[in-house]
């Protein structure tokens, strides 16, 4: 696992694991990074790197679907980079995953989910599985609101 200060997220970006305030597990297709830095701060900077920002972002989801509280993103149209957040941007835990990037979420004894992701990896999330796949449903929505808009 290397260890980095910054990070852009791509189309390998499987997902963004919170790990404290100041720290970020980053999970791509082929490589594994801690990441020395805020999660949001890496999802608002590479907002920025693509022309907008995290709060510009959240206007577009909610301009597009309406939908206003742990709205996914769109972190690049053209690269079509949806990334789905698995709490309140503004609550203490908060993961990101990569919507391209799920096979499929699976529960364990828990009700905690377990995403496979599409080079069959597997992440356990201390977080609700009916959470995730209700997110991965907005997510879903906010990817079919933008290419009915291009269409």
């Amino acid at each position: 696992m290397q260890n980095s200060y910054d990070y852009e997220i791509n189309k390998g970006t499987l997902c963004l694991i919170q790990e404290g305030d100041n720290n970020t597990k980053v999970i791509e297709i082929n490589n594994e990074y801690e990441v020395s830095k805020n999660i949001h701060k890496i999802i608002d900077e590479s907002c920025r790197s693509f022309g907008s920002t995290l709060k510009g972002r959240n206007e577009g989801t909610k301009n597009l679907t309406g939908i206003k509280y742990k709205a996914p993103i769109i972190i690049s149209e053209y690269l079509s980079i949806i990334m789905i957040p698995t709490g309140s941007t503004r609550g203490n835990i908060c993961h990101w995953i990569s919507l391209n990037s799920i096979k499929r979420v699976e529960k364990d004894e828990n009700n905690l989910a377990i995403i496979e992701f599409i080079n069959g990896k597997n992440v356990r999330l201390d977080v609700s599985y009916y959470v995730v796949e209700n997110q991965l449903a907005k997510a879903v929505r906010l990817d079919y609101c933008l290419k009915k808009k291009y269409a």
